[in-house]
């Protein structure tokens, strides 16, 4: 499957909410060695949030720019 999200010419995703597996989001966002590392620390913390019962969580600002 092609992942396909709706970016600006400027790099930004368009507004709006956009359902991702884990494996598609790491894979689209996780471009670089630093992102990879905050990636890491991400999962750790919705790994804990799914345990305590979160069933979405939605990421912003900086980290979903190209």
């Amino acid at each position: 499957m092609s992942l396909f999200l709706p970016f600006t010419k400027d790099g930004y995703l368009y507004p709006g909410i956009y359902y991702l597996s884990w494996a598609d989001f790491l894979s689209r966002f996780g471009t670089n060695y630093q992102r990879r590392t905050l990636l890491e620390g991400l999962y750790s913390a919705l790994t804990l949030l799914a345990q305590a019962g979160c069933k979405e969580v939605y990421i912003g600002g900086s980290f979903v720019t190209v």
